[in-house]
């Protein structure tokens, strides 16, 4: 999970990220110690024609959105998204 929600994320970034968590937490079980919970951030990116999309993060609906490097009507920029005052 990113944050206090559960998600599902079918990326295969975060499948190998998962593998390898799990191997850890095996790890540490077997020396005695004590197992980490698993904590990725998603994204994604889109090419499409002449424009990339990126995002990292979670979007939830009623997101806040800051633009704060560029414009989006004349080329690229940058935006921040809130939710929940953060």
């Amino acid at each position: 999970t990113a944050g206090p929600e559960e998600m599902r994320v079918e990326h295969w970034t975060n499948a190998s990220e998962q593998g390898a968590a799990a191997a850890r937490n095996l790890l540490a079980e077997l020396r005695g110690e004590q197992p980490e919970p698993f904590e990725s951030v998603p994204f994604f990116w889109s090419d499409q024609f002449d424009s990339r999309i990126q995002f990292v993060g979670r979007a939830h609906g009623d997101d806040e959105v800051h633009m704060f490097s560029g414009d989006p009507a004349t080329g690229p920029f940058a935006a921040l998204y809130g939710y929940g005052g953060r």
